[in-house]
């Protein structure tokens, strides 16, 4: 019994401290403001709020600039989409029709060519509309070629690697030396 009583409480003490460590963890991570710091909450959208001095001016002309790119954006996102669904239907076919996978292809690479280029007219739209501190900053944390958009995933990872998380990945690792 007394075994018994030990085991439950050790397994709720064990419980708790996880969930503290956890709510500690969470609570120490800092708030993002857009006053004086980058942050989700700045009007502009979180990706202008680390260019320094932005006037009221220049904010509404990024958001004029920011609803019809994004509009464009998404439609060219959805047909995407639904190109990579077709291509997923087509690939797992019992007998998959190549001139029809190798159009889709190109299809998908048009519309991946379209949105680079939307997305660097917006980046020189905005560029035009800043100061030249504002523009060294923005240049600075917008590189054109960028990865952002990936997130963690499959073979979406950070880093230069093949695989999911931070550091260079597939065997190229200093603390974990390819197998021979």
């Amino acid at each position: 019994m007394k075994t018994q009583n030990f085991r439950s409480f050790f397994a709720a003490f064990f419980l708790a401290v996880m969930f503290l460590g956890l709510n500690l963890n969470l609570s120490a991570q800092p708030d993002k403001k857009c006053e004086g710091g980058k942050g989700q909450c700045c009007a502009v959208g979180p990706c202008f709020c680390d260019i320094p001095k932005l006037t009221d001016d220049q904010k509404g002309k990024i958001e004029k600039l920011k609803l019809p790119h994004h509009k464009e954006m998404m439609t060219l996102k959805n047909q995407l989409g639904e190109k990579k669904a077709q291509l997923r239907s087509l690939s797992t076919a019992d007998k998959p029709d190549m001139a029809a996978i190798n159009r889709l292809i190109d299809e998908m690479g048009a519309i991946k060519t379209t949105m680079m280029k939307k997305k660097s007219a917006f980046h020189q739209d905005v560029r035009a509309l800043l100061t030249d501190e504002q523009r060294i900053q923005f240049d600075m944390h917008h590189p054109k070629d960028d990865d952002r958009g990936q997130g963690m995933g499959k073979r979406h990872g950070k880093g230069k690697g093949c695989g999911q998380g931070h550091g260079k990945g597939c065997g190229d690792n200093e603390n974990h030396p390819p197998k021979k």
